[in-house]
């Protein structure tokens, strides 16, 4: 019975000590910010694997959005040198099993089986999972059959099924969410010259870097998870993946590139791409912050919109 460093024992030796090529997993629940750690995790060791995930629950319980959204982004993401599938029961019971079995040239190597789901809270928070070997025949047998009756992430259909935790949750009187304001500007009011929004106004910088300020008191507060990653929904519909950065977790990046958060931004507010973004850039657009609403450790909801009394006065 394996209870401790599940991550190296399940998802990564397998592949770095007996040479497996393609892990294929059944969970209950699964996010894009583990698979994300995962390939991360892979790749830094050198590892070349295919990464193949069935998620068993959404059908019952649905999928944040951001999550989805960002499992199409690694699925279409062919340049990679871990490759990820992604697909969803949807049509037949759900299914809460974890099983997670390796292949190598093909052929079931190893496998697992227990508590821990494919998610950065099943395999790197502090509660306590379970996971045992069993036969990996039977998992990899168990595993094709739910992969003929699942959907793939990808399916276009997927968009108008009624699968998504959509933010308008957030005004049902029983759900609460916590939620926090970030200024896009100096503690004294000012855009930032070389940070911020222009982080990369610098000398040898892409001049679209960009983070997201994280002022005290909100950085004590550990509202965001610290050197992890997690999913962003937008309340224009994109999605992204940030993580919490910089000394003592100071600012929000966005961590494959820096310039991705710099290019929303200027897209949003008017500005053009590589541009400086001058304060009364933000005035004209209506916001200098943005709020952050947290539905759990891996996800949440950033809303820039432009509160309608700045419409009117357009």
């Amino acid at each position: 019975m394996q209870t401790s460093k599940l991550f190296e024992k399940a998802l990564v030796e397998p592949a770095s000590d007996q040479g497996a090529d393609s892990l294929c997993l059944v969970s209950g629940y699964a996010t894009a910010t583990m698979a994300q750690e995962h390939i991360r995790s892979l790749a830094e060791k050198g590892i070349q694997a295919s990464i193949n995930v069935i998620v068993g629950m959404v059908k019952k319980d649905g999928i944040e959005k951001a999550q989805h959204l960002e499992m199409v982004k690694l699925a279409r993401n062919k340049q990679s040198k871990c490759q990820f599938s992604c697909r969803y029961i949807l049509q037949n019971e759900p299914v809460h099993a974890k099983v997670y079995v390796w292949l190598k040239e093909s052929k079931p190597l190893v496998a697992f089986s227990g508590s821990a789901n494919y998610t950065l809270t099943g395999f790197k928070s502090s509660q306590i999972e379970v996971l045992n070997e069993t036969d990996p025949k039977k998992s990899y047998s168990f595993y094709q059959k739910l992969y003929e009756i699942s959907e793939d992430c990808n399916d276009p259909s997927i968009n108008s099924m009624n699968i998504f935790r959509e933010p308008t949750r957030l005004n049902q009187p029983d759900k609460i969410y916590k939620a926090v304001t970030l200024s896009l500007l100096t503690k004294s009011g000012e855009i930032h010259k070389g940070g911020g929004l222009n982080w990369g106004q610098r000398k040898g910088r892409e001049p679209n870097q960009a983070y997201i300020p994280i002022h005290s008191p909100v950085n004590k507060t550990r509202f965001f998870p610290l050197k992890t990653r997690f999913a962003v929904l937008t309340d224009d519909g994109e999605s992204f993946i940030f993580i919490r950065a910089q000394d003592d977790g100071k600012a929000l990046h966005s961590p494959d590139d820096n310039s991705i958060i710099g290019r929303y931004f200027r897209s949003r507010i008017g500005v053009e791409d590589g541009a400086f973004v001058h304060r009364t850039d933000l005035k004209n657009y209506g916001r200098t912050d943005v709020t952050f609403t947290k539905f759990n450790d891996e996800t949440y909801y950033m809303d820039f919109s432009v509160p309608f009394r700045h419409l009117q006065s357009l």
